[in-house]
């Protein structure tokens, strides 16, 4: 006997759905390979830049190892950035989605703080001559200025741990998150990622570092172009609450259902449950806890469960209410 119905449900080979799960993955990717290189770098004033030069000159595939962290920086923060879109696209951002779209924007601050740091912790040329603009607006010396390479990388390794912390938040208002994308799509980003570290490697280091000539912004205006960047995402944060968004909540033409619960299964705030109904077993949607995502109403192969607002639905129940007693 065929199966007419079949529970793999299409939008769930869309790549563009794992964006968050894509981006979880790139985060796996950097401390896997951050780990790595913290072996064998040493924070200091004296051996940063030499120890940068050993990873990258003589350590087996050091070079490399150091493009793939850079590359997985990059892939991580333009895949978030992509999720943010995303969602906001697809108005996920109002209530009562509103705690993931903030906790949203925090984690892209912090990527971006992660990221600026790892630069600077690098102690290339370019990146330490950033360190010393703020040495020289904060008139350190040379120990204050070992205090401040420590702080720097310091913030580097924690964040991470407050990004976990983060997205236990996020997660907060989803079921079922997709934290990991299909095996598939992880080989198909990890070979990517592979294949552009070993085409485009990071250029080997001289011996010494030579002294950096380029434009170096000053303090102020490091801290300016950083809050410019947290002025715009508290910006987004506060918008969605200027948004109305009409509620609307899945409901199940129950005479009409088939019982499959195809949309249980891929409900992500399982408010699907089954019921029966007389000899039947159908699909009944918990209003309290469905957030109107519509996920069902796609799923639904027999067409019975329709988005209605809350108004609307709430109606139709004292409508029914009053024929079954008249």
């Amino acid at each position: 006997m065929i199966e007419v119905q079949s529970k793999k449900v299409g939008y769930l080979n869309n790549p563009f759905y794992y964006l968050g799960g894509i981006t979880f993955l790139f985060l796996a990717m950097q401390l896997i390979s951050g780990t790595l290189l913290f072996m064998n770098f040493i924070p200091s004033i004296g051996s940063a830049y030499s120890s940068l030069v050993y990873i990258t000159n003589v350590l087996p595939f050091g070079v490399y190892l150091r493009t793939f962290h850079r590359f997985a920086a990059i892939g991580m923060l333009i895949f978030a950035i992509l999720h943010l879109v995303r969602m906001w696209t697809t108005d996920k951002v109002t209530k009562p989605r509103n705690l993931g779209w903030v906790t949203g924007l925090l984690l892209i601050l912090i990527l971006v703080v992660i990221i600026f740091t790892g630069f600077l912790s690098s102690y290339a040329p370019g990146y330490k001559a950033i360190l010393m603009k703020w040495a020289e607006y904060f008139e350190y010396g040379r120990r204050q200025y070992q205090n401040l390479l420590s702080v720097n990388i310091g913030m580097h390794l924690l964040l991470p741990a407050t990004i976990f912390i983060v997205l236990m938040i996020h997660f907060k208002r989803i079921a079922r998150p997709k934290i990991a994308p299909p095996i598939s799509l992880v080989f198909f980003i990890l070979g990517t990622t592979s294949l552009l570290t070993a085409i485009f490697p990071i250029a080997t280091l001289p011996e010494k570092a030579l002294p950096y000539e380029g434009f170096v912004p000053t303090f102020p205006q490091q801290m300016l172009v950083f809050g410019i960047i947290a002025v715009i995402c508290l910006i987004l944060a506060f918008l969605p609450l200027l948004l109305k968004r009409e509620k609307l909540v899945a409901k199940v033409n129950q005479d009409r259902c088939a019982g499959c619960l195809y949309c249980a299964d891929v409900c992500p705030k399982k408010a699907i449950t089954a019921v029966k109904k007389g000899t039947r077993t159908v699909a009944f949607v918990d209003e309290a806890k469905c957030q109107g995502c519509g996920i069902c109403e796609g799923a639904c192969r027999s067409s019975v469960i329709q988005l209605q607002s809350e108004e609307k639905s709430l109606l139709e129940e004292v409508k029914a209410i009053w024929l079954a007693r008249n």
